[in-house]
Formats: C-alpha cells, structure tokens, sequence
C-alpha cells in the first residue's frame, strides 16, 4: 500500500475538474512499476534534505507534491530537489505573476469565468493532460494576468492531477498587435522559468493555432529558450479543429466537436467554483508569505543567471 499523505481540502473537486483521486496516483505508481517501499524511500530522502536545508520555509512540503514532481522528474530526488528549490526561492522574484493571487478579483476571475483556460477532464489513452488557451478577445486583456491565473490552475493541478505528460494548445485567433506587444523578452523567460524549472513538466506537445504573421516573434522567442527536442514538438495549425482532431473525441466537449458530455462553460464554472472556494482561497492569501529566506542559503544562488533579470535568455532544462 501505497504511504501517500493527503490533503483532503484542497482535493475538492478532483473528480469533477480532472477525474482523478488518490486512487489514480496510486495506479500510476503501480503502472511504472515503483513499489511502495521505493516510494516510502524517496519520500523519506527529499523530507530529510528538506528540514536540513535552513533557507527552506519550515514544515511547508507535503507528500502528494513531492510524488508528482518524482512522476515528472522520472523518480529523480535530486532533480526533485532542485525543483523544489527553485519552486520556494523564485516566488518573491517573480511576484507579478505568483502573489495577490485571489480569483474575486475581477480582473483575474475573468479569465477563469470567460474559458481563456480549458483543462480538459479527461486525460489521452497515454494519460496525458490537454490544455487549451483560447484568447476570447483582446480588449482589456493582460497578459501577466491571465498567465497568473495559470499559475493558480497548475497549483491545484500539483496536488491533484496525476499524468505523464502535457499536451498544450495556443489558440492565437483574437490576438492583436497591442496584445502580442506584451509578451516581452523578460515575461517569456520569467513564465517559462517558473512552469519548467520549479515544476517540470513533461511536455509531449505543445500546438499552435492561428499564429498571425506579427505574433511569430512571440514563438521565435519561446524557441529560443527551449531545448531543441522540445522545440521538435512544437507543431503549427491552420485551426482549433485540425489540432483537436489529433485527440480523442471521447475526452474534448461536446460545443468543441468531442463526445464527452461537459462544455467548455460547464469547465470554467467548475474551475471557478472551485478556486474561489475558502479552501483555495486561503491556500493562495498564505502562499505570499511561503519562500525562502536566502539570508539563510549556504550556498548562493545566482537569480540572474537563472531567469534573465537583465533580459537574457539560457537554454531552460524542459524534457
């Protein structure tokens, strides 16, 4: 039997969002054959370097989000570790995009309430995760802020969600120069810092549709900071239907052209129930104040070189 500790308030509608429970972390061990003592191991190990290392915030890690970095990290402690690290160190670096993160805010729940953010419930046959961003229009639109509601999403995803791999789609349909303009160097090279070096996902695709000739600057620049096997995944379409007719109808909404029984509204009103519940909320007021004190790291660590604070781009370690 599998030792994973839960977190039962913020599990709330696990089911409904990702159709995944405790029981689907466990199957997912089983499949990739880590008995329950290997697992109890590496657990064990990352809590140990944890309390020993004093920069980190006291008391703070919990077994579901250390078992999902080791599915994603392919069972790596030290590459969990790292991760870890990073995922406390970089929040008060970044904080337009990870603080006062609270979907009441109109400014954000908008993007929640009009579906910019579309996590399908069901997963492919090879247990990957599709995600899609549809501009629905880009008038009053911030792109610092629909990217901070992202990150609330994935928070939930870290405690909740079980897969092996991620299938994203860009749908550029409403984006105009204005909004193109904001996706800056620093922004590019600050968002995917944080979503691949503090938590390292297994991107298996990433799919664009209807790239307008200015915004192509926008993908030029991702590739830049992408490994080139990542950048290999990366496939270009004429529309929302070409890409979509790539995955099983069974697992897209029934207004997108799929067979499965939810729309996209009947997702962003769960999606918005959810993390606007008094649970989530109060997850994200304390997360403000959950980093580390680097007055206390034994050994420095360089912010610069990590993320381009002046602007420039590294090659970012995404598998």
């Amino acid at each position: 039997m599998y030792n994973i500790k839960e977190n039962e308030d913020l599990a709330i509608n696990s089911r409904l969002l990702l159709n995944s429970d405790r029981g689907t972390l466990e199957q997912i061990f089983k499949d990739l054959g880590v008995d329950p003592g290997s697992l109890d191991d590496m657990l064990r190990t990352i809590h140990e370097w944890y309390q020993k290392e004093p920069h980190l915030p006291a008391g703070k890690l919990h077994d579901q989000f250390i078992a999902r970095l080791l599915i994603m990290r392919k069972f790596s402690t030290e590459k969990v570790k790292q991760k870890i690290d990073n995922y406390y160190a970089v929040r008060p670096k970044i904080p337009e995009l990870l603080s006062n993160r609270d979907l009441l805010d109109p400014n954000l729940i908008k993007y929640i309430k009009d579906g910019f953010w579309m996590t399908l419930p069901r997963k492919t046959q090879e247990n990957h995760r599709v995600t899609i961003l549809r501009v629905q229009y880009s008038e009053g639109v911030s792109v610092l802020d629909f990217t901070k509601v992202l990150t609330m999403i994935v928070d939930y995803r870290m405690w909740n969600d079980s897969v092996l791999g991620e299938q994203i789609i860009f749908d550029y349909s409403n984006v105009t120069l204005p909004l193109a303009l904001q996706f800056t160097p620093v922004f590019i090279q600050r968002a995917i810092y944080y979503f691949t070096e503090c938590l390292g996902p297994n991107l298996k695709g990433i799919h664009i549709v209807n790239l307008p000739p200015f915004a192509e600057y926008i993908l030029s620049a991702v590739k830049k900071v992408l490994k080139p096997k990542v950048v290999q995944r990366i496939h270009v379409y004429k529309n929302l239907e070409e890409v979509l007719g790539k995955f099983p109808k069974n697992i897209i909404p029934q207004d997108l052209g799929g067979t499965d029984d939810v729309t996209c509204q009947d997702i962003a009103d769960a999606w918005e129930r959810t993390l606007c519940s008094p649970s989530w909320r109060t997850y994200f007021i304390q997360q403000d104040s959950i980093h580390t004190d680097e007055t206390k790291r034994v050994v420095k660590k360089n912010f610069q070189d990590d993320f381009g604070l002046d602007g420039s781009f590294k090659k970012l370690n995404i598998d």
